[in-house]
């Protein structure tokens, strides 16, 4: 019918396929497109990611309790609003799942909510002296299979550090445990120097796409070879974010702001994406969780508007190769023009 009715506004005749067949005209040397392609926009798949960092308090079964009493609020949120939500815990939170809660929190997030769980590891260091109980990401994956049966295969990791980056796509076994992980999907991509408090240098890119390797000169080159296996979903700059109070440099008051900016650059036939980190002071705070709700809202306008797909990283990936025959899209943040900027100075 919005066809049909597209047809009789332009004032041309109609015909036997008027309502089924997609077609443009000229008026006055200008094209006039059928009004559902007018409409339609380029979307970009966002994904909310939850941190739970390394910390000994979680193994304490009383602080568990209450931490996942406050996750279960974030969860009514997510489930409220449809976000995509993606939890990404620590060693330590899930030992403490494993140790305190038999009603098995991390399935329930899953069935009930439509999280994601996924590993995580602060700044996603390795090294001893950064690692609160002597593991590495493969420790993590494996003792978060024995709390839920819904662990993914993503991980963060340091875009910058190409020891990790052999470790990952060779397959890392655990310091703790018996175990060889092969990480299928990357999310995030801090820099070794993030730490040490500095994240200017964390990965800005948005995007899909197979890196060739964990440096300056391979990140941003598409892996083509048999053995690429680690799909990079980008996350985009949330160090320019003033989401949770700005850590540096501001660029734009909102991740929301900056996504809805992209509709300026994007093209069609690439895949965007964008991922909110939300710290777990957000989390567990009920202040944090106020501001995640009026971000969360902001983001809804998105959806509403075409601007915005809710996906997980998983269900990006799978996108990407379903209907983007496993093409790259990589788009670098120094792209954006900074007259676009939304914060002030």
């Amino acid at each position: 019918m919005k066809k049909l009715l597209g047809c009789l506004l332009l004032g041309m005749l109609i015909f036997a396929g008027c309502s089924s067949t997609e077609f443009s005209t000229v008026e006055n040397n200008v094209e006039i497109l059928p009004l559902d392609v007018e409409e339609q926009k380029v979307p970009v798949y966002v994904t909310f990611a939850g941190h739970i960092e390394d910390r000994k308090m979680y193994i304490d079964c009383d602080v568990y309790e209450k931490k996942s009493e406050d996750l279960l609020k974030v969860a009514e949120m997510v489930k409220d609003s449809g976000i995509a939500f993606n939890l990404q815990a620590s060693y330590e939170w899930f030992m403490g799942a494993e140790s305190c809660d038999p009603e098995n929190l991390m399935n329930r997030l899953v069935e009930d909510f439509d999280f994601e769980i996924d590993v995580h590891q602060e700044g996603a260091s390795e090294e001893l002296d950064d690692v609160t109980s002597g593991n590495n990401l493969a420790d993590i994956r494996f003792i978060a299979a024995k709390v839920t049966d819904y662990v993914s295969d993503s991980t963060g990791f340091q875009w910058d550090n190409p020891a990790q980056y052999d470790r990952l796509q060779y397959g890392e076994t655990g310091r703790l445990h018996d175990f060889t992980w092969h990480p299928n999907i990357l999310t995030g991509g801090v820099s070794v120097s993030h730490t040490n408090g500095d994240f200017s240098r964390d990965m800005t890119s948005i995007g899909v796409w197979i890196p060739s390797g964990f440096t300056e000169d391979e990140f941003h080159l598409h892996d083509e070879s048999k053995e690429a296996h680690m799909v990079y979903v980008g996350s985009g700059p949330n160090q320019f974010m003033d989401d949770w109070g700005s850590r540096g440099s501001c660029h734009f008051k909102s991740s929301a702001d900056f996504v809805g900016i992209l509709e300026n650059y994007i093209e069609p036939d690439g895949i965007y994406t964008y991922t909110v980190f939300v710290p777990q002071k957000v989390m567990f705070e009920e202040s944090g969780r106020e501001e995640l709700q009026l971000l969360i809202d902001e983001f809804l306008e998105l959806q509403e508007a075409g601007q915005v797909i809710f996906a997980h990283h998983t269900e990006v990936v799978d996108i990407w190769r379903e209907d983007f025959d496993s093409n790259p899209t990589i788009f670098t943040y120094d792209q954006i023009d900074p007259e676009d900027y939304t914060c002030e100075g």
